[in-house]
């Protein structure tokens, strides 16, 4: 069941202020979702919390749909027993990665509140469950390790993509979006594109292995050729068969 639902609703203060209510903290989201032209959430979602469903509920954050000038986005929004002060720095990050195209639009952000982009679609591995098409899938895996190797360059390390089971959803079955910047290193010499070369090659080959054909050997001699230099990533690339 969906239900729209005012900010100011005795019902969200669970959310607005999860796990436990502190009126300080509940007016302070409240009074920076009006400032960002939030005026109403959205009760839709798999997680249940109290009688308010939500998109997620991760160790420091809430995520609820809600509306904006009349479009659905999603908000995360901090909890009162996070151990960040804010999410500033996750804001910054989507706002510096969304100049290369990458992760959800970022809309505006406060101290305790994220308005962003509400992706609809389905986690990768169940999209790649399903999709037969190979031109499809090339084309997807391609723009994956194209964000990856962005993401590389900037210096900018999401510790999640080694098993990003819920951080990146196809949306509209043509593009990858890889979401929740909220543990990205800015100091790790991790690779992502290592990372999901490594998830998808290696630990789920088998979702591949119908539609593309690759040495193994040869794909981890480049990959740690990569994680020091940085410098082989079109033959990565042609290696998988993703250009000539």
């Amino acid at each position: 069941m969906v239900e729209i639902i005012k900010i100011d609703d005795e019902r969200l203060k669970t959310i607005l202020s999860y796990p436990v209510f502190k009126e300080e903290f509940y007016n302070e989201v409240l009074k920076e979702l009006r400032e960002m032209g939030i005026n109403e959430l959205i009760s839709n979602g798999k997680v249940n919390i109290g009688k308010i469903n939500v998109i997620g509920k991760g160790c420091t954050s809430i995520v609820i749909k809600g509306l904006k000038d009349n479009n659905i986005v999603a908000l995360k929004i901090l909890r009162v027993d996070s151990n960040r002060e804010s999410v500033l720095r996750e804001g910054r990050i989507l706002s510096i990665v969304n100049k290369e195209g990458i992760g959800p639009r970022l809309i505006d952000y406060r101290n305790k509140v994220i308005v962003m982009e509400y992706i609809e679609g389905e986690y990768l591995i169940d999209w790649l469950k399903k999709e037969q098409n190979p031109i499809k899938v090339c084309m997807i895996i391609k723009d994956l390790l194209e964000q990856c190797y962005k993401l590389d360059i900037l210096g900018i390390f999401h510790k999640e993509l080694s098993n990003p089971k819920t951080h990146i959803i196809i949306k509209n079955e043509e593009k990858p979006v890889i979401i929740d910047f909220e543990t990205v290193s800015l100091e790790s010499k991790g690779s992502n594109l290592s990372s999901i070369i490594g998830y998808l090659f290696f630990s789920n080959s088998e979702l591949l292995e119908k539609i593309m054909k690759w040495d193994s050997l040869k794909l981890r001699e480049l990959v740690r050729e990569y994680k020091k230099t940085k410098s082989n990533y079109n033959e990565i690339l042609k290696l998988l068969g993703l250009i000539k």
